[in-house]
């Protein structure tokens, strides 16, 4: 099997301009290049306009999600500590907010998430930040 190399994939627009530049160089006629200006450009007005669209849909700036990777540090927490610690600065806190916040973290790297037993046979999940968590002995 024939391995091509990591390479980067071309743009409508970086097509169509170097079809431009070709057929210019080869004498082609008018029209041809003119219907490429008009592709380029209408390509490009797309563009602009998924950016717009894109940039108003961007979410605020989540407090609560910063809150709760502060809550976080090397000791282990669980999902009800961390949201009894933001009780009095978000009183609409609840653990089903909190958990989705920490999923988020585990997800992005900035937090690790263990099980750890808490008696009774009950396991529930901890926290803390990514870099303090334990790391498996197989892991180089």
């Amino acid at each position: 099997m024939t391995k091509t190399a990591n390479v980067e994939k071309k743009t409508q627009v970086q097509m169509f301009d170097e079809i431009r530049g070709y057929l210019i160089n080869q004498g082609a006629p008018y029209e041809f290049v003119e219907f490429l200006d008009g592709r380029i450009s209408l390509l490009t007005a797309q563009a602009e306009k998924a950016k717009e669209r894109k940039s108003k849909k961007e979410k605020p700036e989540d407090k609560m999600l910063a809150a709760v990777e502060a809550q976080l540090g090397e000791k282990l927490k669980t999902g009800e500590e961390i949201t009894e610690a933001l009780v009095e600065e978000f009183p609409e806190v609840s653990k089903a907010k909190v958990t989705a916040r920490l999923t988020t973290l585990v997800h992005n790297g900035v937090a690790g998430k263990i099980q750890v037993a808490v008696g009774g046979g009950k396991r529930i999940m901890a926290y803390a930040l990514a870099e303090y968590m334990p790391k498996d002995e197989d892991e180089d």
